[in-house]
């Protein structure tokens, strides 16, 4: 899982979202053939995978850099770095419904089994949001505001969240800034959204572990 997982940042979206959708389809279709260890080995390393990823991501690189880079450095970084992590998302969250939904078929979902697969069907869904809708949007009004910058003669060389004097009395920056922070707060909920997902499958799973 984490070999084809570190190939996604090399492909185009185009090209990342036909392996998503092939993936998922394949590892659905094939669950008999694939074998029944095989299909737990796939949905526990996709669901792994992404669980790390979003720790990673959300509590560790992210703050860093924050503290650390130039706030345009800063942003740049992002720009790269979330396109590939939502997509990593997406088909992590991909292969563990459809691995689920194949060893689980959806007429056999009730009681935990159902609330155990609109878990991953809503982790799906909010790393899909944001990698095909909100993600693009956010960083778009991101370089709207670092244009803006430059045009103005800022070079953006603040860490954190600071700016100069001249753009905090800026009304028509201070309004790019406030949609970009807006669009930023909804990316940010639907993280932490599935995030929480996670948080609530593997608790589920470990009601079915054996020690």
């Amino acid at each position: 899982m984490g070999a084809v997982v570190s190939h996604l940042p090399s492909l185009s979206k185009p090209a990342a979202t036909a392996l998503i959708a092939i993936s998922s389809v394949a590892v659905y279709v094939l669950e008999d053939t694939i074998g029944h260890t095989a299909t737990k080995l796939l949905h526990l390393g996709s669901v792994a995978t992404w669980f790390g990823t979003q720790i990673w991501v959300t509590f560790v690189a992210g703050i860093v850099m924050f503290t650390v880079l130039p706030r345009q450095m800063f942003g740049l970084v992002q720009s790269k770095l979330f396109p590939k992590y939502f997509l990593s998302g997406t088909f992590c969250s991909g292969i563990a419904l459809a691995t689920y939904a194949g060893h689980h078929p959806y007429r056999h979902w009730h009681g935990d089994y159902k609330m155990q697969g609109w878990i991953l069907g809503t982790m799906l869904a909010a790393n899909v949001a944001n990698c095909y809708i909100i993600e693009p949007v956010t960083t778009e009004q991101m370089f709207r505001c670092h244009k803006y910058e430059r045009e103005h003669g800022e070079s953006g060389q603040e860490v954190g969240m600071s700016l100069s004097e001249g753009l905090k009395g800026d009304e028509k920056y201070m309004a790019l800034r406030s949609k970009f922070f807006r669009l930023h707060g909804v990316s940010s909920v639907l993280n932490m959204f599935s995030l929480g997902c996670s948080f609530g499958y593997l608790w589920y799973l470990q009601k079915n572990m054996a020690w």
